[in-house]
């Protein structure tokens, strides 16, 4: 199933009937105005028809598969896993939900199974770039903080690749069969602003554009987004340039619009080709491309000088 932001897969939650008594875990019924959001959860939450879809399915048949979630303050949650299932079981009028509660858990060891245990239930793929990239770049960071290792670390044990193995890129690389290179540019888009984010997931501006623009301060990346807001663009080369003189010199919103606008005029100049039956019926033969340039530039103002005079 699919929402307007583009592919997801609902992730199975309802299963057939389970014996909770042999879960290893304790499983109470907790009231959902105990339950909060993750702090900075990652990933993009049901809405439309397919969070109006899984409402009617806990109408049907209940939640199925209890939510996780630790101790918060003030005597309430937070909720690790299950962030759909509790804003669908709202939709549906419930007041409880099953839920698992893991005690003693760390803020690193939170973040770790809040991004894993949605990547266990969703393909990379099915995820928007700004997903993705948020969820990788908490993943890391939460690596980094438990273990002690730097995701930038050099391999100073000659001859041995033990250290390049801890690196928490490569570890994650390892897990979900992705290139460090990959993790790395993917990671660059969590430092874009919000907007620039959803310019990437909605294909406006490129993934290698918006690596680039990750390298400037928040105000220029503002900047930037209000520029395309008035409909100016920004290819790879742009953004580059942009970068570059952002290290030497001060810039400010009119000076990226100056590169902006200066480039866009040195694009290469349109072509119109004409087929055939239009040029048998207008020109000989053996009649030149400039002649037939210059015939139609003649006819084009005529035409607009006769179109002129018409004119109210």
């Amino acid at each position: 199933m699919t929402n307007n932001r583009g592919k997801y897969t609902i992730p199975v939650i309802h299963k057939p009937k389970q014996n909770y008594e042999k879960s290893p875990e304790t499983i109470k019924e907790i009231s959902l105005e105990l339950l909060r959001p993750f702090n900075n959860h990652p990933f993009h939450l049901y809405e439309g028809k397919q969070l109006e879809d899984l409402a009617n399915s806990i109408k049907q048949n209940g939640v199925m598969q209890p939510i996780h979630i630790r101790p918060a303050d003030k005597e309430k949650y937070e909720i690790l896993a299950g962030h759909n299932r509790v804003e669908a079981s709202k939709e549906a009028g419930l007041e409880k939900i099953p839920a698992i509660i893991h005690k003693d858990m760390s803020d690193e060891d939170a973040a770790i199974f809040v991004v894993e245990s949605n990547f266990n239930q969703r393909s990379c793929k099915d995820m928007q770039p700004s997903e993705f990239a948020n969820s990788l770049y908490m993943l890391n960071e939460a690596m980094k903080k438990k273990s002690g290792y730097r995701s930038d670390k050099e391999d100073v044990v000659e001859g041995s690749q033990s250290n390049n193995r801890t690196r928490t890129m490569h570890l994650i690389g390892d897990k979900y069969g992705l290139s460090q290179s990959s993790i790395a540019r993917y990671i660059r888009l969590a430092y874009l602003i919000k907007e620039l984010q959803e310019r990437v997931d909605n294909k406006q501006i490129s993934k290698s554009v918006a690596v680039q623009l990750s390298y400037l301060d928040i105000t220029l990346q503002q900047n930037i987004e209000e520029l395309l807001k008035d409909g100016l663009s920004i290819d790879i080369e742009q953004a580059k340039k942009i970068c570059e003189l952002s290290k030497d010199e001060m810039l400010d919103k009119e000076k990226i619009a100056k590169i902006l606008v200066s480039q866009k005029q040195e694009c290469k100049p349109r072509r119109v080709r004409l087929n055939e039956e239009i040029l048998s019926r207008f020109f000989p033969d053996n009649q030149s491309q400039d002649d037939i340039q210059d015939t139609i530039t003649k006819a084009l103002e005529l035409y607009y000088s006769q179109l002129s005079k018409k004119a109210p």
